[in-house]
């Protein structure tokens, strides 16, 4: 028992170093790849673009630092040595070496064709193209960048890291957002419509006796007059009596 648990244990330290070894060759592999990539469509255009341009003014830059320094070499054979705090301009000026350095060369190059921008343009038309499959519609740099931020919430949530456009652009703050559209929806729905026109019937002349005797119909519901005129007779009352008898309290 105790040679099969070893011998499991073998095949298993043996499993995850070949793992391993396999990890970290296709680490390294991916590496050299991308290394490769790098060295081809970023490192050596940049470096062909600063020899261009430093291909046109080194001639003459060479030329007046070779000069330079062959007026140092022989005054420096000459004299002996060579002093900034006593020297004749006549014969030397040591000052001429320590001319200002050049501005540097600036370089600018489109973001479409920028070399260091290489994955970002990949990226870029990749969710191009899956957002114009999806809303039917290509979006541009700025609103591809806006579609990858998180929604906004629904109420600001403070004014830090807040611009104004963004806290305006909230959507309770904006009257015709979807948010507010659904509300006035939800409080005025379609349930409470009806086709019947009252203009017409408000227009009809209106017969007194039917708005007296409709309008006594709440009435004779809430003192419900035909009950005390049953219970009047039963007991050989008026039925006048009855409900003065009922409507007082008792003492």
């Amino acid at each position: 028992m105790y040679m099969s648990v070893l011998d499991t244990e073998n095949t298993f330290v043996r499993d995850v170093d070949n793992f391993l070894l396999s990890k970290a060759f296709l680490d390294l592999r991916k590496k050299e790849m991308l290394h490769k990539k790098w060295s081809e469509q970023i490192s050596e255009p940049i470096e062909a673009k600063i020899f261009q341009e430093m291909k046109k003014n080194y001639p003459q830059v060479d030329k007046q630092k070779r000069k330079l320094y062959e007026q140092y070499l022989k005054h420096g054979n000459k004299k002996g040595f060579v002093f900034l705090d006593t020297f004749d301009t006549s014969e030397y000026n040591p000052l001429q070496l320590v001319t200002p350095r050049p501005a540097p060369i600036h370089i600018r190059v489109r973001t479409h064709s920028d070399p260091l921008l290489l994955q970002q343009r990949v990226r870029d038309v990749e969710d191009q193209t899956i957002l114009g499959c999806v809303t039917g519609k290509t979006l541009d740099a700025r609103e591809l960048e806006s579609h990858r931020l998180p929604p906004l919430p629904l109420v600001p949530l403070g004014r830090h890291g807040t611009e104004c456009n963004t806290w305006l652009a909230m959507p309770l703050h904006d009257i015709e957002s979807p948010v507010r559209h659904m509300s006035r929806r939800r409080m005025h729905g379609t349930f409470n419509n009806e086709e019947f026109d009252f203009t017409d019937l408000t227009s009809i002349s209106k017969d007194p006796a039917i708005v007296e005797r409709e309008m006594n119909i709440q009435k004779r519901r809430h003192f419900n007059t035909a009950t005390f005129q049953q219970q009047a007779l039963v007991v050989g009352l008026s039925p006048t009596s009855s409900q003065q008898s009922v409507a007082s309290p008792v003492s």
